[in-house]
């Protein structure tokens, strides 16, 4: 690597690490103001922990660098910046899951049995780190108002619907019929595994819109945010309904979630600056990537 570009490296990596910094400390500024109902409604607004845990095992399993294992996670307050770090210096992903089960993360244990197979199986993974966050999900419904329990409906439908076109002729209706959850606004599991039988991508799309039509979900669909697999996408379509109910709603929980939303699309932006910028990317090219209101 030329000397240039590595000192280019090394600062976006420093300028990347005191963003995550920023956003831990609000983090916990938020974990602070909700009190002891903090660690039931985290797994809805801290939704990171998923996409770290699958992303921290499957680099184990491919013995991936430790920058590569870390590309693109977002810490939270349950997993903080480094314990990230650690955990991507683990050898085996037997190592990441033993250390997550240590310091008592539910994620964990979720995944124990998948990464004590000898072999690796991104499918087993995937249905665990489903059902577990579903499962999180709904125990914070019991602590939430009406509109909290609003956005899991709407998370477990958007966890359905990605899940159905991420399978999507990939494996067998019968297999993908456990990696769907129940508890969705408009989704069950039995739409889900009947969608995966459908012929074609139009007659998926169209038979995914008719599950949610005249739901906030069903925009998405419209939009295309799934068929893209871009979750900037979603959240910024998220944030948009939630931004309007938090204004007609100022002190319910929406005020939280907006905040969150607009938090993690704040993190992608600041990111995608950084990294252009180091990289040489053109400005138009830097433009397009931010998604900031």
């Amino acid at each position: 690597m030329p000397p240039a570009f590595e000192r280019r490296n090394r600062m976006g990596a420093a300028l990347e690490s005191g963003i995550l910094h920023v956003m831990m400390e609000r983090q916990r500024i938020v974990a602070r103001w909700c009190g002891r109902y903090w660690d039931a409604v985290s797994p809805v607004l801290d939704r990171d922990d998923v996409w770290s845990v699958r992303q921290l095992v499957r680099g184990a399993w491919e013995n991936a660098p430790v920058a590569d294992r870390i590309r693109g996670l977002v810490p939270t307050t349950r997993l903080p910046q480094r314990t990230i770090q650690e955990l991507a210096q683990r050898k085996t992903a037997r190592e990441v899951v033993d250390l997550l089960v240590f310091w008592g993360h539910p994620l964990g244990r979720a995944v124990d049995d998948v990464v004590s197979s000898d072999s690796p199986d991104p499918l087993a993974l995937e249905s665990a780190l489903s059902l577990a966050y579903a499962l999180q999900l709904k125990t914070a419904v019991k602590m939430a108002d009406r509109w909290l329990a609003s956005y899991v409906g709407q998370l477990l439908d958007i966890q359905n619907i990605w899940t159905l076109f991420s399978l999507w002729k990939k494996v067998a209706p019968t297999t993908a019929q456990d990696l769907f959850v129940s508890g969705g606004e408009r989704t069950t599991p039995e739409r889900m595994t009947k969608a995966m039988s459908v012929p074609t991508m139009e007659d998926l799309k169209a038979f995914v819109a008719k599950i949610v039509e005249g739901a906030e979900v069903g925009k998405m669909v419209e939009g295309g945010a799934f068929e893209e697999t871009s979750e900037i996408i979603v959240m910024k379509l998220l944030l948009a309904t939630w931004a309007r109910i938090a204004r007609r709603e100022p002190l319910s929980t929406a005020v939280l979630i907006t905040y969150s939303l607009r938090l993690r699309i704040e993190i992608h932006d600041l990111r995608a600056i950084v990294w252009g910028v180091v990289l040489g990317a053109p400005v138009s090219a830097i433009l397009e990537r931010i998604h900031t209101a």
